[in-house]
């Protein structure tokens, strides 16, 4: 039984191929293997984190604060989540100006058009990390535990 066990594997990685010749001869869409999983992975995660996490309305009101962070935490996380949203409109930018584009890279390459919903994402997530630093600071303001 040891001996079959990386056949799933090969398996896969041959349909993976299968699908990338079909749709680059069917198509004419030229397709890399890093635009076949950011892409569709890139829409589920939107999904599930508007879903589950944005439109639920007791996970932002039943947040557990703990102890209130200092200035520098604050502008940290600030300076962090905005540098996300900028990389992420960035991202939807060069999508959108050259979809067919061929950006390669080290370790894989990836299309234009790939870079649009991998960019929403990195938007949506610096977006729904502002809001909820402003969220929470609007909480624990004048809940100052210093006296």
């Amino acid at each position: 039984m040891d001996k079959f066990k990386h056949y799933g594997a090969v398996a896969g990685a041959v349909l993976l191929a299968a699908i990338m010749a079909y749709m680059r001869e069917k198509t004419g869409i030229p397709i890399s293997l890093f635009d076949l999983i950011f892409s569709p992975g890139a829409l589920l995660f939107i999904f599930v984190l508007l879903r589950h996490e944005i439109f639920d309305k007791k996970s932002i009101a039943t947040c557990n604060m703990g102890e209130p962070a200092s200035a520098s935490k604050i502008i940290l996380i600030i300076t962090g989540n905005v540098m996300i949203l900028a990389l992420g409109v960035w991202a939807i930018w060069v999508g959108i100006q050259d979809p067919f584009a061929y950006f390669p890279g080290i370790r894989g390459s990836m299309h234009g058009y790939s870079f649009v919903p991998t960019g929403a994402l990195l938007s949506i997530l610096g977006s729904y990390g502002l809001v909820k630093v402003v969220h929470i600071g609007w909480l624990t303001r004048g809940n100052s535990t210093e006296d």
